[in-house]
């Protein structure tokens, strides 16, 4: 099966884009109606039958229709790689891909530590950082 890459026919473009902003404004109309019957109510209790009946599904469709009304938009520049966004995959590729070298003798005997380095060294009791002496 084949995945078709290409843009999409005109008129069906035309369609989902006007099936998603007719979605959107069903979602704005419930969204409108679920806010007038919450703020006709005093009691929470039965505010919640408005949330749950438009407001939420008002939300919904009120997204859904403009990841509708605008998925053609972004499909037709997802493809497009501009010369600068090109040059850094190149790049990244090649570092990417980049052989990584062997480690040598002097690699496998462990590092000496520089001067004055505590690195295995014991600490002394004395004052901490406080000034209060150890107990």
């Amino acid at each position: 099966m084949a995945v078709r890459t290409g843009p999409a026919h005109p008129q069906l473009v035309a369609l989902v884009r006007r099936a998603g902003w007719i979605t959107a404004g069903l979602g704005v109309v419930l969204l409108v109606l679920g806010w007038y019957g919450v703020s006709g109510q005093s009691v929470v209790a039965e505010q919640l039958p408005y949330l749950a009946s438009a407001s939420i599904p008002g939300a919904a469709l009120l997204i859904g229709g403009l990841v509708l009304a605008g998925a053609e938009r972004v499909r037709g520049r997802a493809g497009a790689v501009d010369e600068v966004t090109a040059r850094r995959i190149a790049e990244l590729h090649r570092l990417l891909v980049e052989p990584v070298p062997e480690p040598g003798p002097a690699a496998e005997s462990p590092p000496e530590s520089p001067a004055g380095s505590t690195t295995g060294s014991t600490v002394e009791p004395g004052p901490a950082a406080d000034g209060e002496p150890d107990r």
